[in-house]
């Protein structure tokens, strides 16, 4: 599954997504267990790992222990990045966020037809949006335990509620369907740490020019304005050209660059570019996307294990 139904694919797992697809905030594959329980995995990070392994930059004495990376951009594929990158050992993963607040959604199924209390408690001072500020019991107490303790589809504090039935828009709209004594299926939206898994938050590129190494440049989803609006951009060229990392591209279509007519942005390359006139290894997000399907095949029809969903 690619794009939107990645995060709409986590309502379908009963258990739990592993660990680094919890991470990245999506899945990109469902699997089905031995025990008969629905998985969600993210094969974005098993195939990120292979391809650098495959690179060589995990081998040797030290492995990837005196390695540094860089992720530009946030959203799931730059909190997968950063998070592939500690787990192979890398020295230090530093990392420029994107401007855009990434949110998980989810949906719940409560049925209140017999009057059941929702229990839990909401705070109304959200626009559009309820947000939970605690659980007490309940249907929700009950929903939670059906999850199990590792499930990411809990219902937690600070969790939006945005749609009921189809009701949205309106604080009055939403608490108007709490009131109902019907089956309710209500959409949940959490906002994803910012901080992510770990690393370096990056503010000024200009530190780029300190590095002694820049092994892996992955490119994630950049900010609005594009890399070249990233502060201390001027220090993309000289450092691509100097260190020649892997660059790596996760988003497809790769993200287009908005045309500057005049100023400092005007007549840049795009980072790809950069790359391939430095000579460096460039993986396109195609070549990932064709790993990740192969993951997911191997995955869903290995003879023991997981089989698909």
């Amino acid at each position: 599954l690619i794009g939107p139904l990645k995060q709409e694919a986590l309502s379908l797992v009963h258990r739990f997504a592993t660990p680094l697809a919890e991470a990245a905030g999506a899945i990109d594959c469902v699997a089905r267990g031995e025990d008969g329980l629905l998985v969600g995995h993210s094969m974005e990070h098993h195939a990120l790992c292979a391809r650098i392994r495959d690179l060589g930059l995990c081998s040797g004495p030290h492995g990837a222990s005196e390695r540094i990376g860089l992720v530009l951009g946030g959203g799931p594929s730059g909190r997968s990045a950063r998070a592939t990158l500690l787990e192979l050992g890398f020295a230090r993963v530093l990392h420029v966020p994107g401007d855009e607040e990434h949110l998980f959604s989810y949906l719940v199924m409560l049925d209140k037809s017999g009057g059941e209390k929702l229990g839990f408690d909401v705070s109304h001072d959200n626009r559009d949006s309820l947000r939970v500020e605690g659980v007490s019991g309940g249907l929700t107490a009950a929903w939670n335990d059906s999850q199990g303790p590792a499930s990411i589809l809990r219902i937690r504090p600070g969790d939006l509620i945005v749609d009921i039935n189809g009701a949205s828009g309106s604080v009055g709209a939403l608490v108007g369907q709490l009131g109902l004594d019907r089956p309710l299926s209500v959409r949940l939206r959490r906002p994803i740490d910012a901080s992510g898994p770990g690393g370096e938050a990056v503010a000024d590129l200009a530190a780029l020019a300190a590095l002694p190494a820049l092994d892996v440049l992955v490119l994630a989803e950049p900010p609005s304005g594009g890399y070249h609006s990233i502060t201390g951009a001027q220090w993309f060229q000289p450092t691509i050209s100097r260190l020649k990392p892997v660059v790596v591209e996760t988003i497809w279509p790769p993200p287009v660059e908005p045309v500057a007519t005049e100023g400092p942005h005007f007549g840049k390359p795009s980072l790809a570019e950069m790359a391939r006139a430095s000579d460096c290894v460039l993986v396109e997000a195609m070549e990932l996307f064709f790993e990740r399907a192969c993951l997911c095949l191997q995955l869903w029809t290995a003879p023991t294990g997981a089989a698909a969903a």
